[in-house]
This record gives C-alpha cells, sequence and structure tokens, in this order.
C-alpha cells in the first residue's frame, strides 16, 4: 500500500494533467468522470472505493513519471557560471548550498530547460 501523501500528490499530478482551468471538465481522465466534484469524492464511503483509486492512481503515476530536471549546479556549469572542474573546497559549498538538487519542474519550465533523459 502505498503511502497516503504520495497517492494524494500523484492524484493531484493527474488532475492537473486531465483537468480544465475551471475543473468542470476532466477529459480524459481514468477516473471516468467527467465532473471534478464527483472525483473529489470517489472513496468517501468505501473503503473498496479507495484501495481502487489508490491503485489507479499509482498505476497512472508509474506509467507517467514526473520529469527529473538538472541539478543546479549541473545548470550553472552548462551556462559557464561554475567551471567543470572545482577544487573540494568548492565542492563542499556547492553541496552546502543545495545546489545539487534537482531544479524543480516550474522553473526549469521558466528557464527553458528540457527534462533529463532516463
Amino acid at each position: 500500500m502505498a503511502e497516503f501523501q504520495e497517492v494524494m500528490r500523484q492524484w493531484g499530478r493527474l488532475c492537473t494533467q486531465h483537468c480544465t482551468e475551471n475543473a468542470d471538465d476532466c477529459v480524459g481522465c481514468l477516473l471516468g468522470d467527467t465532473r471534478a466534484d464527483v472525483c473529489g469524492s470517489y472513496a468517501k464511503d468505501n473503503a473498496d472505493d479507495a484501495k481502487e483509486l489508490e491503485r489507479l492512481v499509482m498505476e497512472w503515476a508509474e506509467e507517467h513519471p514526473e520529469p527529473v530536471y538538472p541539478n543546479w549546479s549541473q545548470w550553472l556549469v552548462s551556462i559557464g557560471v561554475i567551471p567543470k572542474e572545482i577544487d573540494n573546497s568548492q565542492y563542499l559549498a556547492i553541496i552546502k548550498l543545495g545546489l545539487i538538487k534537482p531544479i524543480p519542474a516550474d522553473i526549469a519550465q521558466k528557464l527553458g530547460l528540457e527534462p533529463k533523459e532516463e
């Protein structure tokens, strides 16, 4: 069984991909309903529905992995801000500043970056 928070995060990704801005029309949603207000109460009353919802959402997430973007230091190297060859003190600074974390998708898209090939 998946963690509740992960199921909810993936459900949010699914909704973002399938629902329009006004959330009245979820075209192509695998939960099989075209009204977002019904989707929100999908598993409210039945434990079997909740298990099925979890299964559907997590299968969708497996088939649609989140894009992974370069980390901050890779991007800074690519634009020439950080040299390719660095010494230990520079490496420690990169780690301490958190530059080894992947660039968040929303920021990467604003920077015009493409996801890394897995």
